[in-house]
């Protein structure tokens, strides 16, 4: 096996990653921290939080085999520590080596009512911060032990194809290697690996434009949407281009998730402890990503990630609200009846947790600017190549282009407009794996 990889090292986004991974079903480090879960539960709750997404038989077949993939990664030098990391202390083990997390909505409305919750986000051991490079270094190692040759700085210019227009085959490539243009037939195929397209200003315009707002975006300039071109090319159809993975994080310090967010008018619109990756899309395609977070004295906390800065401040929300230029009353009567439950530990609008629940009764009253065009929202497109769930790449009609095959970022994949984090490692490497199985079987061109 020939791996043409763009950079000048290996892994790409990938290696930057924090190498979560969304694994569940029942895997032995959730047995070992003492959880209980099981593939259906995982697909419940996969089915309710990435709508719209894959078909059922994809979300199935990935929570059917997520135990063998994590048996698969350990049996490859992937290591993870039995120790859970507790949701009040966050989501991701940041200078921390706890193997288990939640990193999804699991434990928030509605998805908590729609399936058991069990934390999912396995976090690869390793010291600090960088669990990604932990993680592609053990794969990039076993790949080249299992016989596979690596050659980096190769890009890849077009694909070379045979036989008739109307259904062209795959059967090689021409790429740049060592300053020179360079000819590779593919005995069994093509497999495109190389990530999104959240550095393709045009593409972004295109598809998605409201992520060209997004001030961190997740990847590298490799991250170019080159299997787009690739793709299109050759023929093939496109997937939910216009989603992306959008994380607007308005903790740590999780004593923020007691505070209310709002629109522009003063109108709250969902339960704060949903996970960052739910509540970005819903503030960006339903709220322009125009957000502002009411918090008083008692809960105010500065924002680690997302800087958000106080815009507004008032001794009364009636004050709060005249300094920001709401509707009258609208802010008034949102925290009034806000309040009002939250002292009974209810939330009969929206159902937030009642650990997450206090009044916000103690002035001064401060609105935070949580907007994407005010504070550091990261992520990236999640559309791509259309893809069978062996990997194949296909056209608008459904047949598949003979002898190209995609993974992960290049792709569509698992995701939709909801995400939990983890997900697209988990998807790049369970459905990676069936594309190299699918091409794998494949008859050796005549003269590879």
């Amino acid at each position: 096996m020939l791996v043409l990889e763009r950079e000048f090292a290996g892994g790409g986004t990938s290696a930057l990653s924090g190498g979560s991974l969304y694994l569940g079903g029942g895997t032995p480090l959730q047995n070992a921290c003492g959880f209980d879960d099981t593939p259906e539960e995982m697909y419940r709750y996969l089915r309710a939080s990435v709508r719209p997404g894959p078909p059922d038989e994809w979300l199935r077949a990935y929570c059917e085999g997520s135990g063998e993939l994590y048996e698969w990664l350990v049996a490859r030098g992937v290591r993870f520590k039995a120790e859970f990391l507790p949701p009040e202390r966050g989501t991701y083990p940041w200078g921390s080596e706890h193997g288990l997390s939640y990193t999804g909505s699991e434990l928030a409305h509605p998805f908590s009512a729609l399936a058991k919750a069990a934390p999912r986000g396995h976090h690869p051991r390793h010291p600090g911060e960088g669990g990604g490079l932990v993680l592609m270094e053990a794969l990039s190692a076993a790949a080249v032990a299992a016989g596979a040759r690596i050659v980096t700085a190769a890009r890849v210019a077009r694909l070379v194809t045979d036989g008739p227009p109307e259904a062209p085959r795959v059967v090689g490539l021409q790429a740049r290697i060592d300053g020179d243009t360079r000819h590779v037939r593919a005995a069994r195929g093509v497999i495109l690996c190389t990530g999104g397209f959240v550095m393709n200003e045009e593409l972004l315009r295109q598809y998605a434009p409201e992520l060209l707002q997004l001030r961190n975006r997740l990847g590298t300039d490799a991250s170019d949407g080159i299997a787009i071109r690739l793709g299109l090319g050759v023929g093939a159809a496109l997937d939910r281009m216009e989603w992306g993975m959008v994380n607007l994080t308005t903790s740590p310090p999780r004593r923020l998730v007691k505070g209310v967010l709002v629109d522009r008018e003063g109108r709250r619109f969902v339960n704060e402890d949903q996970y960052r990756d739910q509540l970005g899309p819903t503030a960006l395609y339903d709220h322009g990503g125009e957000v502002l977070m009411i918090v008083d004295d008692e809960t105010y906390r500065r924002p680690v990630l997302a800087q958000a800065e106080i815009v507004a401040i008032g001794e009364s929300y009636e004050e709060l609200e005249r300094e920001l230029g709401m509707p009258d009353g609208n802010l008034q009567r949102t925290m009034a009846s806000y309040n009002q439950h939250a002292a009974r530990g209810e939330d009969p609008e929206f159902h937030k947790a009642p650990e997450w629940l206090d009044p916000l009764d103690r002035p001064p009253y401060a609105a935070l600017d949580f907007s994407i065009t005010a504070s550091v929202w990261s992520g990236f497109p999640i559309g791509g190549l259309r893809t069978a769930m062996t990997g194949e790449v296909l056209r608008e009609d459904g047949s598949a282009i003979g002898g190209l095959y995609a993974a992960g970022r290049a792709t569509a994949g698992l995701q939709g407009r909801g995400y939990s984090s983890g997900l697209s490692l988990g998807d790049c490497t369970f459905f990676g794996r069936w594309a190299g199985r699918t091409a794998a079987a494949v008859t050796p061109s005549e003269g590879a």
